[in-house]
């Protein structure tokens, strides 16, 4: 609990498993592997952080602070109740009618429209990285494998079969907003269909995805 503003907040720690310890009693964790390793993994956990903190949109999770203590990192965020959309659709019959998905879809979209403003691509949509409030509100969240466009245009490979678009199959494919878009729209088949996605380099030699209509739904 938030003692000072009366609210519960969720903490997020970087601990990564292997790496490090800590002793009964003690705060601190102990590296007990390369140093090296553990340091670059929580500098991209403190960027995660900064790309969420200097986004401000109700669609994406709100982050209230972010800091270093006991020789590792930590971020303070809002508390969330609910689930991600993956098993929201899975609690409600594998799939979603168009009416049920669409305010969910259009919060997103809300959300990317702010995140691409400021010159930053998720590269991760899906529906694990949707969160679903218990007041059926959508936020986009894990900001993981985010990159500012202005950055270098060599990319780590980032795959969610039947998410991804092409250019993430390829450490210097051309980026940009619409890599986002591409993994919304599989997020959407998913949600309708009840199906995966085909993956896009296959559909790019042989193209059989069927529109959601000829599953009969109403769009």
């Amino acid at each position: 609990d938030d003692l000072l503003n009366s609210g519960r907040v969720a903490i997020k720690e970087y601990y990564p498993s292997g790496l490090v310890t800590r002793m009964p009693g003690n705060t601190a964790v102990e590296v007990n592997s390369s140093y090296e390793q553990y340091a670059k993994g929580k500098d991209k956990f403190l960027q995660e952080a900064r790309i969420i903190y200097h986004c401000h949109n109700e669609h994406i999770l709100h982050i209230f602070s972010l800091f270093e203590e006991n020789g590792t990192a930590y971020y303070v965020m809002e508390f969330l109740d609910g689930g991600d959309l993956r098993h929201y659709i899975k609690a409600h019959g594998n799939k979603l009618s168009w009416d049920e998905l669409k305010p969910f879809i259009l919060q997103v979209m809300d959300a990317l429209i702010q995140v691409h403003a400021d010159g930053i691509i998720h590269r991760d949509i899906s529906p694990d990285n949707i969160y679903i409030s218990g007041g059926n509100s959508a936020k986009l969240i894990d900001f993981g494998a985010a990159r500012s466009l202005a950055g270098d245009k060599s990319m780590s490979v980032i795959l969610k079969k039947g998410y991804a678009p092409p250019e993430q199959y390829q450490t210097r494919g051309r980026h940009g907003p619409w890599t986002d878009v591409y993994a919304l729209g599989g997020t959407m088949f998913r949600a309708l269909t009840g199906e995966m996605p085909i993956e896009s380099v296959e559909r790019i030699r042989n193209d059989t995805l069927r529109p959601p209509s000829s599953y009969g739904v109403k769009l």
